[in-house]
């Protein structure tokens, strides 16, 4: 199970985000994209992908990924793509939905 943390910044005056990660195994992952003009969904793609150090060799290399977002009333859907050195065509690895709890 790994962790992730980072920032997301939105270009001021523009649609396009940005979206910087490092996790506790030793990736760090620049991911960009855009408020789809529906203003509902967000779609990001991977630009810069890096393995420090503390990168665990046994894992296969992380390629690509790709985060989309939908916001839809109450609720907050992530479909998360990868692909690896295995795995050569992004996949969907996780897919979860967030419902507001008042």
């Amino acid at each position: 199970m790994h962790r992730e943390t980072g920032f997301l910044q939105i270009i001021p005056g523009t649609n396009k985000i940005a979206l910087s990660l490092i996790d506790n195994i030793g990736l760090f992952t620049v991911e960009q994209g855009e408020l789809m003009d529906d203003m509902k969904t967000i779609d990001l793609n991977s630009t810069n992908i890096l393995a420090t150090d503390a990168a665990i060799p046994t894992f296969p290399t992380l390629t690509q990924t790709r985060r989309v977002f939908k916001f839809d009333g109450d609720s907050l859907e992530l479909i998360f793509y990868m692909a690896t050195s295995k795995t050569p065509e992004l996949t969907e690895h996780l897919r979860a939905k967030y419902k507001k709890v008042e």
